[in-house]
């Protein structure tokens, strides 16, 4: 099965007051982009999938923290939320006629490789996953063709949680536990936090 796996990258960092996914993350000069964007290059090679990043607000400080041969898409859109974001990478799916599709968020930093490939992992047991914590389904998940059309036709902030809560009630979705997915940079605290606990700075 060909899989696609979209980093999101697009979102305007309204708590955030700056630029939230270009600050470092460690003593190395790793941006918060870079940390998300290593790891799930590390999947994506291991898993001979596709990687691709969808960015869009702050792309011009962004874009260059790539690697050259990265691939990566604007959403113009951004500014709509989040189902702009999931369009565009719905979009790239079928461009390149991708079966599956992989979303991830950016500032899920507390997520390890290993976890993001135990989710590609899970593909044989269902033919779509997602991570569930304290009860919750949550990205990343992974989607089927099947589901382009209603990923596609999400509208505003909304994410895709209302599709994955339909697919597990007709129980057609894999939920793998992740506690690590419960925890995002939103704001300059919660950087902060996550860099002091784990002495990398």
């Amino acid at each position: 099965m060909n899989t696609l796996i979209a980093l999101l990258a697009a979102g305007k960092s309204t708590r955030f007051h700056g630029v939230k996914l270009a600050q470092l993350v460690d003593e190395l000069g790793t941006s918060l982009l870079e940390d998300s964007y290593h790891k799930l290059k590390w999947v994506a090679d291991k898993s001979d999938a596709q990687l691709v990043v969808i960015l869009g607000g702050h792309e011009k400080q962004l874009s260059p923290l790539l690697p050259d041969d990265a691939e990566y898409v604007v959403n113009h859109e951004f500014a709509m939320g989040l189902s702009t974001s999931i369009y565009q990478a719905v979009c790239f799916a079928e461009k390149y006629n991708m079966d599956n599709l992989l979303i991830a968020l950016a500032d899920q930093i507390a997520i390890t490789t290993d976890e993001y490939l135990s989710l590609l992992q899970a593909l044989s047991l269902k033919s779509r996953v997602c991570v569930i914590f304290d009860k919750a389904l949550s990205v990343p998940a992974i989607f089927c063709r099947d589901d382009f059309d209603k990923l596609a036709a999400l509208s505003g902030d909304n994410g895709a949680k209302s599709i994955l809560m339909a697919l597990n009630q007709a129980g057609k979705l894999h939920t793998v536990e992740m506690s690590s997915a419960a925890f995002d940079i939103d704001t300059p605290n919660e950087l902060a936090s996550w860099i002091s606990a784990n002495n990398l700075l």
